[in-house]
């Protein structure tokens, strides 16, 4: 039975000062290893990072986005992903689940245009046995019709909410109107095509693009020595390094994508084409230009939205309604996109698109202070260091730059990048921006909202 008598405050404080100072002598800071890059003989890439985290990530990115859909199989990546943890040729679903779920670790799947990604997270001490469950669920998939059935409803699901997302529909509008190819493609399977989807399309799909040299194993907290073992014995990856690269190009036209939703703001997407992540300098001026312009933050309290260049336009045209807007970037192997999203009530709409375009050109004259670009440039590295701060964005930013640039590149070069941006640069962007046709979405009652040749006048 517990005492009733409370303790005289010394004798509270003895033992916890002593509990500490055993626990203080006894830590010791564990070795940490630089990045190691081995291939294989079937061109599939290894990196690793050794820094003694008690939980280990495996990433494997692999090139099978939806901009390498043909015509027949446009949706096949959305449910080659959907598929991720079910039986395959070396395990059953069952199997994966317990296995990996028994010793504290999860499978997840993700996709973006260029890559399907799928991430292992566990204790560092079943890394070697579980990983081969990850392994089964990349490279050995089966595509069953009767598994196809059975992931109907997860598919319908994800269709159900994505339909009701606006911003995610305004992001796939905004693609159809920017681009000519596979980035047009969109991340989920249209509901016409679901039933078409065969076996056989999938198994030919996942066969053309998940191949050891179009794939990378990116991990942190894992011997090297010892991941590249387990991927020498690993079997059904294949060696096929044919890589079309379904290029994308941007319309220049000026594309525009109009879409009724029934919702009481409407949201607008203006965007340009930018260079891409295969050319890491202007990609990371474009970033500085994002946080030059503002991001919207509109969904925290007491945000800065009021603070930044687009929100000072809005505000100056007094607006009678709650607004959001904010830059935006989305970067491809070899394209991207750079615009402004803003979101606004029916009867203001009008009034907020014109005086974001507004924003935009005032900036092309190269109306930017020296502490508006360094706060910018500050921001822009604290992004970066918030990234490489995770082990598993990370690992999974290490596989990607390997894919699109040949190879990861550090947070001292991309910081060193960032400090040579100039305000000559960013006016050399902004006036680029003034010139070229821009492509337009927009997602709501789009009645009021002006046309593209509109919005440039």
């Amino acid at each position: 039975m517990a005492s009733l008598l409370p303790k005289f405050a010394p004798l509270k404080r003895i033992p916890s000062r002593a509990y500490s100072a055993q626990v203080a002598v006894s830590q010791k800071r564990l070795p940490s290893e630089e990045t190691r890059l081995t291939t294989l003989d079937n061109g599939l890439s290894l990196y690793s990072v050794e820094n003694q985290s008690p939980v280990s990530r495996v990433v494997i990115v692999t090139k099978a986005g939806s901009r390498y859909e043909t015509g027949p199989e446009l949706g096949a990546s959305h449910l080659v992903r959907c598929m991720a943890g079910l039986r395959t040729k070396n395990s059953t679903s069952f199997g994966i689940t317990r296995n990996v779920e028994w010793v504290g670790g999860n499978i997840s799947a993700a996709a973006t245009r260029d890559h399907l990604i799928y991430t292992l997270e566990c204790n560092r001490d079943y890394v070697a046995s579980t990983i081969n469950f990850l392994n089964d669920v990349v490279f050995a998939p089966t595509f069953k019709h009767w598994q196809i059935d059975d992931i109907m409803p997860k598919l319908n699901r994800e269709l159900a909410v994505f339909q009701q997302n606006q911003g995610a529909l305004l992001m796939e509008a905004l693609h159809q109107a920017s681009f000519r190819g596979g980035l047009a493609n969109s991340l989920f399977v249209h509901p016409s095509m679901i039933g078409k989807l065969k076996s056989d399309i999938l198994t030919n799909f996942h066969k053309d693009n998940v191949t050891g040299p179009r794939t990378v194993v990116s991990a942190v907290g894992v011997d090297h020595e010892r991941l590249v073992h387990i991927y020498k014995k690993c079997e059904h990856i294949g060696r096929s390094s044919t890589d079309d690269g379904k290029p994308s190009r941007f319309n220049p036209h000026g594309g525009e994508v109009r879409v009724d939703f029934a919702a009481p703001n409407t949201m607008v997407a203006l965007a340009m084409e930018s260079s891409g992540l295969a050319k890491p300098q202007d990609a990371l001026t474009m970033e500085v230009l994002k946080h030059v312009l503002g991001m919207s933050k509109a969904r925290v309290p007491f945000s800065e939205l009021g603070a930044t260049r687009l929100g000072k336009a809005v505000l100056a045209t007094k607006p009678a309604n709650p607004f959001s807007i904010g830059a935006f970037t989305a970067n491809y192997s070899d394209t991207g996109l750079f615009g402004i999203a803003l979101a606004a009530n029916n009867n203001d709409i009008a009034v907020v698109s014109k005086a974001a375009i507004g924003a935009v050109r005032d900036l092309g004259k190269g109306n930017i202070s020296a502490s508006e670009l360094e706060a910018a440039k500050n921001k822009a590295k604290y992004a970066i260091a918030k990234r490489v701060s995770k082990n598993t964005k990370t690992a999974r930013n290490t596989a990607i730059q390997h894919l699109t640039q040949g190879g990861p590149q550090s947070y001292e070069k991309s910081i060193s990048m960032i400090d040579a941006i100039t305000s000559a640069d960013i006016a050399n962007v902004t006036q680029k921006m003034s010139r070229v046709k821009p492509s337009m979405a927009a997602v709501g009652k789009t009645y009021n909202v002006p046309h593209l040749d509109e919005l440039l006048q």
